[in-house]
């Protein structure tokens, strides 16, 4: 495992400093990561311990009260009143009275009266220190509340109840109400049927003052309830005792605590519980003698910050140690690192030194272990790099000046070169133009550096789309195009022809960075063989033309006379109009051929007389209508469309006609049976001085090998029983005779489409 990984880019400094102040603390953070959770967990358990005690007090202390009431009333029961309640007769026990009100006055008691009540709810014995004056004697619907509270306590047990009882003593002439606790208990005979009640009212003061004066160890609130959850006592909400909470509507234990904590409290059950609030809360009943109905519960809630501000007290020391210890163990490491770093920066001062061409210096190194050594053998490894780098820079001149040299004269080559040497970048724009491309185009190397090399020397045309193509599969393929006759058009003028040769250019990765390109004018060439080619041409055409114009034109003569006197044999004999038709079509076919060896011999001529305005929707459409009958014949349907206004173009009709009527038969030959030959006008679209015709068949199509001969003289795809292979090359040389070009198309769904494109005229027909 490497450690340096685990660290960003850092220095060694700094990475020593880390690792010594890791080393140094990571055992006391062990320490303190196993330490401070028993710390914190000591606290919080000391704190809980503090809770429970101080609620635990409170408890004995009012269970304490309460049982001494009860004493008390328990002490009369058996002195006075059961004996009293089993006599029958009206209230007396004036003398038990007495003694009972002075053993209440005389005695530190919570008690306050004493009441006995028959099972008739009559008052049968009462004694008490406070003044009643007219309200001594409850009445009659009191007593029977104290007797149905009686009937609804189990045998041997008690009741309490929170009540309020009125003391005009100390002269006071309003009556002061005063808050107690009755102490119900039932008085019973020996079959268990009630005989009366026994009733002691406490004040509740006397019985609830030690939790006021209860001092908490933990900041927090008590209370007491009773067994509905009504208090009894509050620290916050009752200290002055001037009425009983349960009289208050608004303060409940049920309000005080959501449901299901406060039916765990009120359960009879010893617990804690955190509230939805944060805070903690411990409660416990309150535990007398006798049957507890209701029972009365005292609780004790604590903020969860009061007992977490030890916990928190402790680990802000901790940490301020902490910081402390980590601070100084800091300081310590970044000394004792840069000690140990320093030999190290000396020697990459040096490596910098030396890589930036100084002098080498000896290191002053003394740290007795393997930096010194290293310093030594830097020092003599930085020597002899010096004189090899001297050698090397001594090589490096000569070579040099060898190469500027060689570059100069390459430069001269390139830029007094007599074609145009074209230099691309990857994005086909200039990047090297000399001389022989300013003298064959005309743009200066200003204008042509940085522009594309289509837009500065191409032409709007379609067949530009199609050579770019061409040449970019070539280059992808091998690298090269080399002799490709097209043609370029310079600044001032018309297109050119030019042969081109286009080379890709790559780095010593592979990556292409550009392309030369090398064109050489072919204007002068192009003459010398159109020369050639018309010198043969009129050499062969001289020998054909005699041999054509006895063989052909004397049978045609003959074959025009027959024709005619069988027009006016059928006109005399017979009224077949169909007959007569056909006649007359032979008759035009006649006259066709003798057209055609009229222009075999203008084309051996390179004749060009005879032109003139020609409407061409007029010409194709004479050649279809001539047609028509042998596309019927051949169960070929023949179509014909053009647009509404056709431009004029400038040429000899005759000559054209023949290429027309070339297409459409080699069209015919190659359809089947039902198929469809279409012969339509296109508009100008894209070259606005240019018009195109279409002829389209759906027959199999020109294989691909095939298409690259398919203009050459005595080439044939019909076989042996096929034409001589000359009806195409007579159909180019008639096109590029007037300005125009002829090209072959695929067709979607199968077929050919041959494209005639010729130059429009301004003139009319």
């Amino acid at each position: 495992m490497n450690l340096n990984k685990l660290f960003p880019r850092l220095t060694i400094s700094a990475k020593l400093s880390i690792a010594f102040a890791v080393l140094t603390l990571l055992p006391l953070a062990i320490i303190a990561a196993f330490a401070t959770p028993v710390a914190v967990q000591r606290l919080r358990r000391s704190a809980e311990a503090s809770l429970a005690k101080d609620l635990e007090l409170a408890t004995s202390r009012v269970a304490g009260s309460i049982r001494e009431a009860e004493q008390h009333l328990g002490f009369l029961v058996d002195a006075f009143i059961d004996s009293l309640l089993r006599q029958d007769g009206p209230a007396g026990g004036g003398r038990e009275a007495a003694l009972a009100a002075t053993f209440l006055r005389s005695d530190t008691s919570a008690v306050l009266r004493v009441q006995a009540i028959d099972a008739n709810g009559y008052l049968r014995f009462e004694a008490s220190h406070l003044s009643f004056g007219s309200d001594a004697v409850p009445d009659e619907s009191g007593g029977l509340y104290y007797l149905w509270i009686a009937e609804n306590t189990a045998i041997g047990g008690r009741t309490l109840l929170p009540v309020e009882i009125r003391d005009s003593r100390a002269g006071i002439s309003e009556l002061t109400v005063v808050p107690a606790i009755a102490i119900v208990q039932p008085i019973r005979d020996t079959s268990g049927d009630l005989l009366g009640v026994a009733v002691a009212e406490a004040s509740a003061s006397a019985l609830f003052g030690s939790l006021d004066a209860a001092q908490l160890t933990l900041e927090g609130t008590q209370g007491l309830v009773d067994q509905e959850g009504r208090f009894l006592y509050h620290s916050e909400r009752k200290r002055d005792w001037s009425s009983l909470l349960p009289t208050q509507s608004d303060l409940s234990l049920h309000l005080e605590f959501p449901p299901s904590i406060t039916e765990v409290m009120l359960s009879g059950g010893v617990g804690t519980a955190r509230t939805p609030n944060g805070d903690i809360v411990s409660f416990r009943p309150v535990a007398r003698s006798g049957d507890t109905n209701p029972r009365l519960v005292i609780y004790t809630t604590v903020p969860l910050t009061v007992i977490d501000g030890p916990v928190r007290d402790f680990l802000l020391a901790a940490g301020g140690i902490g910081v402390g210890i980590l601070g100084l163990v800091l300081f310590l490491a970044v000394a004792a690192a840069r000690q140990f770093t320093k030999p190290i920066y000396q020697l990459q001062r040096a490596a910098r030194s030396l890589a930036a061409g100084g002098e080498s210096t000896p290191l002053n190194v003394e740290t007795k272990d393997e930096l010194e050594d290293l310093a030594y053998d830097f020092t003599a490894m930085a020597a002899t790099l010096v004189a090899h780098r001297r050698e090397l820079e001594t090589t490096v001149a000569a070579r040099t000046r060898a190469l500027e040299l060689t570059r100069a004269e390459l430069s001269d080559i390139v830029t007094h070169a007599a074609d145009a040497i074209i230099g691309l970048d990857v994005d086909d724009r200039v990047r090297l133009w000399n001389q022989g491309a300013i003298r064959l185009f005309g743009y200066q190397e200003a204008d042509a550096i940085g522009e594309r090399i289509d837009d500065l020397i191409g032409f709007s045309d379609d067949s530009l789309e199609h050579e770019n193509t061409y040449v970019q599969q070539s280059l992808d393929k091998s690298g090269s195009v080399v002799n490709l006759r097209t043609h370029r058009r310079p600044k001032d003028g018309d297109p050119f022809p030019v042969s081109l040769t286009r080379t890709s250019l790559t780095d010593a990765s592979g990556r292409g960075v550009g392309s030369s390109l090398v064109i050489r004018d072919e204007r002068m060439r192009n003459r010398l063989e159109e020369q050639m080619r018309r010198s043969e041409r009129l050499a062969a055409a001289s020998i054909m033309a005699a041999g054509l114009a006895h063989e052909l034109n004397n049978p045609l003569a003959i074959l025009g006379n027959r024709i005619e006197l069988m027009k006016r044999e059928v006109t005399r004999q017979t009224s077949d109009d169909q007959l007569a038709k056909d006649l007359a079509v032979l008759g035009q076919h006649v006259e066709r051929l003798r057209g055609l060896t009229t222009d075999l011999l203008a084309f051996a001529r390179d004749d060009h007389a005879e032109r003139g305005p020609i409407a061409l929707e007029e010409s194709v459409g004479r050649v279809v209508r001539l047609l028509h009958r042998t596309f019927q014949t051949k169960g070929v349907e023949l179509q014909f469309t053009h647009p509404e206004e056709v431009p004029t173009i400038i040429g000899n009709g005759n000559a054209l006609e023949t290429v027309f009527v070339n297409l459409l038969m080699n069209a015919l030959q190659a359809t089947p049976a039902d198929g469809t030959v279409a012969a339509e006008i296109l508009p100008p679209a894209g070259a606005p001085d240019f018009l195109r015709i279409a002829v389209r068949d759906t027959g199999s199509g020109v294989p691909p090998d095939a298409r690259s001969r398919i203009f050459e003289p005595f080439f044939t795809t019909k076989g042996e029983d096929g034409g001589a292979g000359l009806g195409l090359t007579v159909c180019r040389s008639v096109v590029e005779r007037h300005g125009g070009m002829i090209w072959i198309e695929d067709v979607e769904g199968g077929g050919s489409r041959f494209v005639v494109r010729l130059p429009v005229s301004r003139e009319r027909a």
